[in-house]
C-alpha cells in the first residue's frame, strides 16, 4: 500500500466518525406552521439547538480534510486526495445543515424572548 494511502484511509474514517455532529446533535425547531401564535416566556416548546458550535466543528473537520486533500494532490498516490476530498463532502453537508437549523432555531426562540 502506498504511503499517502496508508494515511488517507484512517484519517478519512476518523473524520467521518468525528464529523457530522450537526446531523446527530442539532435539534430542529418545529415547522413554522406549528409555531405558537401566543408564545409563553420559558415555554418548553422553545427547545431546539441554537448554538453554532456543532456546525462550526463540522466546518473545521471539513476544512481539515479539504486541506489534507490539497496537500496530498501531488503525492505518489492519486487516490489519497480523492478519498480525503470525498470524506469532506458529508461533513460539509452536516455543517450546512447545522447552520441552517441553528439559524431557524434562533428565529423560533425569538418568539419566546419577546415581552
Amino acid at each position: 500500500m502506498r504511503p499517502g494511502l496508508k494515511l488517507a484511509i484512517p484519517v478519512a474514517l476518523a473524520a467521518l466518525a468525528i464529523g457530522g455532529c450537526s446531523f446527530r446533535v442539532v435539534l430542529p425547531p418545529p415547522p413554522p406552521s406549528d409555531w405558537p401564535t401566543v408564545p409563553r416566556r420559558g415555554s418548553p416548546e422553545a427547545r431546539c439547538t441554537s448554538s453554532p458550535l456543532p456546525p462550526a466543528a463540522d466546518t473545521g473537520v471539513a476544512l481539515l480534510l479539504g486541506g489534507l486533500a490539497f496537500v496530498e494532490r501531488n503525492a505518489q498516490s492519486q487516490i489519497a486526495p480523492i478519498i480525503l476530498a470525498a470524506a469532506s463532502i458529508p461533513v460539509l453537508a452536516s455543517a450546512i445543515y447545522g447552520y441552517i437549523v441553528t439559524t431557524e432555531c434562533r428565529h423560533y426562540r425569538k418568539l419566546f424572548d419577546a415581552p
